[in-house]
C-alpha cells in the first residue's frame, strides 16, 4: 500500500494522473488496526511499520483516524528510530486538518511566492527546540527546500492569465471546499470568485463552482457556459425569470453575468469546471436545500475543489444569528456533513464604498456602505488579498478576503435593455 501511495503522488501534476485513492488505503489499515492493533516494528519489522506510519499521515479525509493513531503511537507503541519524527509529522497533520496550529512546523504552504507553516506556529519561539528533539532538522532550512516550488505556484497564476489574489494558497491548503460569503450586488465579489476558480484550475484542479441561483435556471446557465458567450446567448439567458425580475437584490447583477463568463471562457478554455446552482426554487429550508445540492455535487467528483459564492450570512460555519439562535447556515450544515477541516469559509471585507442592494419595502438601488474592518488603513491593505484566522471568528467565518473600496453591479437584465 505504502508503495501504491508513493506511486499514485509521483504523477502528482500530470493531466491524465489516476486518483490517489488514500480513502482505500485507510479504510484497510483501520481493518488491520481492528485485528492486530498498530502494526508496530515488533509485530512487522521496521519497513512495513513505517509503511502503515504512512498510509496514516495520508489519511487527511479522517483526521479523527489520523488523531487515533497518533494517540497510539505516544501511549502504546515500543520505541524505534524514527518513532519521535513520525509523531512530530502526524501531530501537525492532524493540526493542519483540523485548522489547528503547528507545533513543529512540517505541513506547509506558500504565501507569495514564500513557504510558510499552514496554519500557523503555535509556538515560534520554540519551534526549533522541538524540531531538534524530534530529530528534525532547523525550520530555515526546512522551508528552503520549498523555495522553487513556491515561486512557480505564485508565477502560476499571472501565467494563466489569473487576476492576481495575495494569499490566495492559503484557500488551497487540504481543503475541499471554499465558502466565500459576499454582499450581494458589489463588483468585487463575484471577480474574486472568478479569480480564485482561475487560479484553481491553473494549479490543476478540477473545479465545482456553487453559485446562489435557482436551479430552475441550471439549463438556461448550461446552455450559456456552451455557447459562444454573444448577444444572443446572452439575451437567452437574461430572459429567465430569476434575471428578469422586478425585486433584482443583487444577485443578478452585471458582475455576476461577468462571473459566469468569465467560468464559460474557463470551460472553453480546456477547464473541468462545472456551475452548480445551489438555490433551490421553492424549497421551505433554502440553506438545507443548499447544502444538501452542494454535498451531491461533491459526492459526485470527489476529486473536485469546490467554491461557492453566497450572501454571507449562508456562507457561516456556526449555528444560530441575532435574531433566530437555531437557524442553520448552509455553511455550517455542509461544515457538520464533511471530515473536520475539509471547508474553509471567508468572508467578504472592504475599506467603504457602495452596493446596489433592496429595503424592505422593495427599493432597490446603489446604497453606500462604511468599511467594515476598523482601524484598517485602506492605503496599506492591498486588495484583493486573503488572510485566515487561526482562531475564526464569532461571525461563523474562518478567515476573510479584503477587496478594497465596494463598487455597486446593477442588474444585469438593466444592460441588456
Amino acid at each position: 500500500m505504502a508503495e501504491e501511495d508513493q506511486e499514485a503522488r509521483s504523477h502528482s501534476g500530470e493531466t491524465d494522473a489516476a486518483p490517489w485513492q488514500d480513502e482505500k488505503r485507510t479504510a484497510r489499515l483501520m481493518e488491520i488496526i481492528e485485528l492486530y492493533g498498530w502494526p508496530s516494528p515488533g509485530l512487522v519489522g521496521d519497513e512495513a511499520s513505517s509503511a502503515a506510519w504512512l498510509i496514516a499521515q495520508h489519511s487527511d479525509a479522517d483526521p479523527e483516524f489520523q488523531q487515533r493513531v497518533l494517540e497510539m503511537l505516544e501511549a502504546s507503541v515500543e520505541d524505534y528510530p524514527g518513532k519521535a519524527e513520525n509523531i512530530a509529522l502526524l501531530t501537525d497533520r492532524v493540526a493542519a486538518n483540523t485548522n489547528q496550529r503547528q507545533r513543529f512546523g512540517s505541513q506547509i504552504g506558500c504565501l507569495n511566492g514564500d513557504p510558510i507553516p499552514r496554519p500557523d506556529l503555535a509556538d515560534p519561539d520554540q519551534v526549533d527546540q522541538l524540531r531538534t528533539d524530534a530529530g528534525l532538522e532547523p525550520l530555515h532550512v526546512y522551508l528552503a527546500r520549498f523555495d522553487e516550488h513556491c515561486t512557480d505556484l505564485a508565477r502560476l497564476p499571472i501565467d494563466a492569465g489569473c487576476q492576481p489574489v495575495s494569499g490566495v494558497e492559503a484557500l488551497f491548503s487540504r481543503n475541499t471546499a471554499v465558502l466565500v460569503g459576499e454582499l450581494h450586488g458589489t463588483v468585487e465579489s463575484p471577480a474574486f470568485v472568478a479569480a480564485l476558480t482561475c487560479t484553481a484550475v491553473s494549479y490543476g484542479y478540477e473545479v465545482n463552482v456553487g453559485l446562489e441561483i435557482p436551479d430552475d435556471e441550471t439549463q438556461v446557465v448550461e446552455t450559456f457556459l456552451a455557447s459562444d458567450g454573444g448577444p444572443r446567448a446572452r439575451a437567452a439567458l437574461l430572459a429567465g425569470q430569476f434575471w428578469d425580475t422586478e425585486f433584482p437584490d443583487g444577485r443578478q447583477s452585471t458582475a455576476m453575468l461577468d462571473l459566469l463568463d468569465d467560468l464559460r471562457q474557463l470551460k472553453l478554455n480546456g477547464a473541468e469546471l462545472s456551475v452548480v446552482l445551489l438555490d433551490a426554487a421553492g424549497a421551505a429550508d433554502r440553506d438545507t436545500a443548499m447544502a444538501q445540492r452542494l454535498l451531491a455535487a461533491m459526492a459526485a467528483t470527489p476529486e473536485a475543489f469546490a467554491i461557492t459564492l453566497t450572501g454571507n450570512l449562508h456562507s457561516r460555519n456556526v449555528r444560530g444569528v441575532s435574531f433566530d439562535a437555531d437557524y442553520e447556515p448552509m455553511g455550517f450544515l455542509v461544515s457538520e456533513a464533511l471530515p473536520a477541516g475539509a471547508v474553509l469559509t471567508v468572508d467578504v471585507q472592504y475599506s467603504g464604498g457602495s452596493a446596489w442592494t433592496c429595503s424592505e419595502n422593495g427599493t432597490c438601488g446603489p446604497n453606500t456602505f462604511g468599511g467594515n474592518i476598523p482601524g484598517l488603513d485602506p492605503d496599506a491593505a492591498p486588495a484583493p488579498a486573503v488572510a485566515i484566522d487561526s482562531e475564526g471568528n464569532a461571525d461563523g467565518h474562518d478567515g476573510h478576503y479584503y477587496v478594497g473600496e465596494l463598487s455597486p453591479a446593477g442588474p444585469a437584465a438593466d444592460q441588456a435593455d
